[in-house]
């Protein structure tokens, strides 16, 4: 999803959660860097909503907590990327000369 200039990734939890849906912004405003991120972001939720989700059915997991769980996996999960992004692309004064 684009809004403005930057892309974010926008996905629709189970009705278990009340059809809330994680939003995140990918800091990106290249389509190509956004489906790159958006592919990531999205095998990391289907990992993990997995054990969330099971932990809703028996209500060992409130929506509230699941969304924000999830939310907060998923950030983490971008801040890496684009650590290891940013050190792929960081050049030492001698490669740049």
């Amino acid at each position: 999803m684009r809004r403005s200039r930057i892309f974010y990734f926008r996905k629709r939890l189970p009705k278990k959660l009340s059809n809330q849906f994680l939003c995140l912004s990918l800091r990106t405003d290249l389509p190509l860097d956004a489906v790159k991120r958006a592919a990531a972001l999205l095998t990391v939720l289907e990992q993990m909503e997995k054990t969330h989700v099971d932990a809703l059915i028996k209500d060992s997991l409130n929506a509230e907590n699941a969304k924000a769980v999830l939310t907060e996996m998923l950030r983490s999960a971008l801040e890496g990327m684009l650590q290891e992004q940013n050190q792929d692309t960081a050049l030492s004064a001698g490669e740049v000369d």
